[in-house]
């Protein structure tokens, strides 16, 4: 009963953490939403879209993501 009950909770964290990421991915001084962020992560933006998103904001989120991790 405990390793279902840790993998519910570690299941429910990586689902958190994956929302946070995309939800940050739309949050900036730009004003994307989240169907913008989607469609250019899968090549459907604009080019000032895939900069914004692609080379700024999805890897800071992805590196402050692994920070916390490597921090936890």
């Amino acid at each position: 009963m405990r390793s279902r009950s840790v993998f519910t909770a570690a299941l429910i964290s990586a689902v958190v953490a994956a929302l946070a990421i995309v939800v940050s991915t739309s949050v900036g001084a730009a004003d994307l939403s989240l169907a913008r962020v989607v469609a250019t992560v899968m090549g459907n933006g604009t080019s000032v879209e895939h900069a914004i998103v692609l080379e700024l904001r999805l890897p800071r989120a992805i590196l402050a993501a692994l920070a916390g991790d490597a921090l936890a």
